[in-house]
């Protein structure tokens, strides 16, 4: 049987001369020839029943035109590109270029890989949160992994943080697939200097409860407090800022945390790869200030809560009465302009200092 092709060709050669005597006889000559060469019966109903070669051609030439499809995102990560689109746009990273033109899809193709880019190898570098036991526990497991919650955080609140990893622990034990507990025991180790301890309960938290808000900052404290700068902003703030983007208390984390990444690691990193094409504004550069939703935002603070309370946890020297081993004195902290400055900042805002509490105590 003949192609498509072959007779969309001979039923357009009856349709466009057939009609005309003064044709007749080429176009019999034509299609006997034709219909020799290409396997084709002029008169057969395939030839009347074909498309129209206009059609045909029309077919052809819009899939050879289509553009090639890029590679699907993760959902999530889609959304992050599509926040990330925003600030480029707010940056005039797309200026003198129009969507569709060839100079936009060279830009727009260079932004989407230096994002790809960016993000795996955060997650490569982001070991996987260790889930927690599945199960689904009793109601009166429930209730009774609530009363002992209940407990621990009266421990929390009172400074016994021993007692409150306690009964957190056993809460836990009941119920181990609510992401509250597992923060709150975050929240007593970190308080005793437990930061690794605080870091691998943050991550059981989130694995419970991707959207809980308190696990990522207490994540990006026990990080702040190791010393772990870039995954305390990467893999904690900025974390609880796209999903809470009001926080004036996480942006001053972040940019507390952000002084200290800077201090710890001056001067690295000053060749910026990846310029944009035709002059457009360095991408790199912007690659390097955006943390997901955490770019779309203004300048923070001079200082964070997160900042604050890491600060502590990496002090030694001194102490303060009344308070765990390990936290600072509480002149030397206050000689620092910055921390000063922050904690000015925290005591003049009721909101803030309501935030800060809730990062420190129990859910």
């Amino acid at each position: 049987m003949a192609n498509t092709l072959h007779l969309s060709i001979v039923r357009y050669l009856k349709d466009t001369y057939g009609n005309s005597a003064d044709h007749a006889e080429q176009l019999d000559v034509a299609l006997q020839c034709l219909g020799g060469l290409l396997g084709v019966n002029p008169a057969s109903n395939d030839v009347a029943q074909a498309p129209c070669l206009k059609e045909v051609f029309s077919q052809g030439m819009g899939k050879a035109a289509a553009p090639v499809s890029p590679p699907q995102m993760d959902p999530a990560l889609e959304a992050k590109f599509s926040t990330f689109l925003d600030v480029l746009k707010s940056k005039n990273y797309f200026l003198g270029t129009e969507p569709g033109t060839p100079e936009y899809q060279s830009r727009f193709e260079n932004a989407r890989k230096q994002f790809l880019q960016k993000f795996e190898k955060q997650a490569a570098a982001s070991p996987a949160p260790t889930t927690p036991v599945a199960g689904t526990p009793s109601a009166a497991e429930i209730e009774e992994a609530e009363r002992l919650k209940t407990q621990g955080n009266q421990k929390l609140g009172a400074g016994a943080f021993q007692e409150a990893i306690d009964f957190y622990s056993k809460a836990i034990a009941l119920n181990p697939n609510n992401a509250i507990y597992y923060c709150n025991r975050a929240a007593a180790e970190t308080q005793l200097g437990k930061n690794e301890d605080a870091i691998a309960d943050c991550k059981k938290s989130i694995a419970c409860d991707a959207k809980y808000i308190k696990a990522y900052s207490r994540l990006g404290l026990a990080y702040f407090n190791v010393g772990k700068y870039k995954e305390a902003i990467d893999e904690g703030y900025s974390k609880a800022l796209e999903l809470d983007p009001t926080s004036g208390v996480t942006r001053e984390a972040i940019e507390a945390t952000r002084a200290k990444l800077g201090s710890a690691g001056a001067g690295a990193g000053a060749a910026a790869a990846g310029a944009a094409p035709g002059g457009a504004p360095n991408l790199a550069e912007m690659m390097r200030n955006f943390q997901g939703g955490a770019a779309t935002g203004g300048a923070g603070g001079a200082g964070g809560a997160g900042g604050a309370g890491g600060a502590g946890g990496a002090g030694g020297a001194g102490g303060m009465p009344g308070m765990p081993p390990g936290m600072p004195d509480l002149s030397s902290l206050l000689s620092n302009p910055a921390i000063a400055s922050m904690a000015q900042n925290i005591m003049s805002n009721p909101q803030m200092m309501n935030n800060l509490m809730g990062m420190f105590g129990g859910a």
